[in-house]
């Protein structure tokens, strides 16, 4: 039920979609005011005895993230256009609570409906130990005092909905801590954030628009984040997952997409005019589909995975980093509206005149590439030794045995990034 104290202070409008009807079985949906109340949310109470009573997970059924609204068993909340201070509002029980909402000329979602902070402090809205939170259609202002808007916390959280809401104003300073906008954190699991807006965020290696640590099943998708030259991330999952990341559109951040030890499927996004399109590292990673266009540098990597059919804003693209192994990048899109893909090279063949060279003399090492005619064309030329620098290899594929007899084995490697590699052993004869 909702407390004495809680009734006293809200303005309830009677409408026939909006009435105020409580008992312990069933609750429908109210409307607040602002009225430039503080912490007007806070004595919103729904006692732990009828939480309890009411089964809420069973009265979900709401398979893959559909929307909680579906449900009548859950209170809905309707807030109407004003701002609603809320310094640090913990959601601990199921809720719906949903702002006004307009459509700008661009197809943004803008509500007049906004929550903002007087108090410095973390966070604007926390939500932990409850499941089935949704927030839609808010305008959350951090009023340069919170870093995180929205905050899911705990492994004791389960199933919220962030849709169609917008995170303006400047953050507060974040001291040692660098927080993402909208924030799974600690084993929350089950959370989407859908159709937002994200203006600014904290800057740090960790900060973001929208991310998770230690978050499980975590969808972000078709929201727009624009990072306002900030040196954080625009989306970002690190460890765990897994996580959905698609047709999210990010610009003006240091790194568009961030993981470090998350299992992720990235797909369909636009991350145009950051100084890295992507930063990826170490699990495992499904990247298909992706406008990298304009960035400083379009992709760092960590490790080798497949990195195929996406547009890097070049048929040449070059503006990559890799440390430990390369990712196979070919074959990629050669147009920005992703339809027509490079021709990648599928096998080479090294060959040279004799298997067989003594140490101190030569041999020129022949690359045959097919097909004839890929995108890229060449190859990198390389030598593996049994002994320590036994042999090198120049860029034109002329080996030379330097001091000792060994067994070697020659690299040819695709310039295209297409992950095919062709070899030939060498033997190095002392005499």
């Amino acid at each position: 039920m909702i407390n004495n104290k809680a009734l006293s202070e809200i303005c309830v409008t009677t409408t026939e979609e909006c009435k105020l009807k409580i008992d312990s079985k069933l609750k429908e949906a109210f409307l607040l005011k602002a009225q430039n109340k503080k912490d007007l949310l806070k004595n919103l109470v729904f006692s732990d005895e009828e939480v309890k009573e009411y089964n809420y997970n069973k009265k979900i059924n709401s398979p893959n993230n559909s929307y909680l609204a579906a449900s009548t068993d859950i209170p809905i909340i309707y807030l109407e256009e004003g701002t609603f201070y809320e310094d640090n509002f913990e959601i601990t029980f199921p809720v719906i609570i949903k702002g006004s909402d307009t459509i700008d000329s661009s197809g943004n979602h803008i509500s007049k409906t906004i929550v903002s902070v007087e108090t410095k402090g973390p966070t604007i809205v926390s939500c932990h130990d409850c499941e089935n939170v949704e927030l839609r259609n808010i305008t959350f202002d951090r009023n340069s005092t919170s870093g995180i808007a929205v905050l899911f916390l705990d492994q004791n959280f389960k199933n919220g909905i962030v849709s169609q809401c917008r995170v303006i104003g400047t953050p507060g300073e974040p001291g040692t801590n660098q927080f993402c906008a909208l924030e799974v954190l600690n084993g929350a699991s089950n959370i989407t954030f859908e159709e937002n807006v994200v203006e600014g965020f904290h800057s740090g290696k960790y900060a973001a628009g929208i991310g998770f640590i230690f978050g499980r099943d975590i969808i972000i998708k078709n929201n727009k984040i624009d990072g306002l030259d900030s040196t954080g991330n625009g989306i970002e999952g690190l460890i765990y997952g897994p996580g959905t990341f698609e047709g999210n559109d990010i610009k003006n951040c240091n790194c568009g997409i961030y993981e470090n030890q998350a299992n992720l499927n990235i797909t369909n996004n636009k991350c145009i005019n950051n100084a890295c399109g992507a930063t990826l590292d170490h699990w495992s990673i499904t990247l298909k589909n992706n406008n990298f266009k304009n960035n400083t540098v379009s992709l760092n990597s960590y490790d080798g995975f497949d990195a195929t059919q996406n547009y890097w804003g070049t048929t040449n693209p070059t503006t990559l980093n890799f440390e430990n192994s390369t990712p196979k990048l070919a074959p990629w899109f050669m147009d920005e509206s992703m339809t027509t893909l490079s021709t990648p090279v599928s096998s080479i063949t090294v060959t040279s005149s004799i298997s067989l060279m003594y140490y101190g003399s030569t041999l020129n090492m022949t690359a045959s590439i097919s097909p004839s005619n890929p995108t890229i064309s060449g190859v990198i030329w390389s030598v593996e030794c049994g002994i320590k620098d036994s042999a090198s290899i120049d860029e034109n594929g002329v080996l030379k045995s330097n001091s000792t007899a060994d067994t070697v084995t020659v690299k040819a490697t695709a310039k295209d990034m297409s992950g095919v590699i062709g070899t030939k052993t060498i033997t190095i004869l002392s005499v």
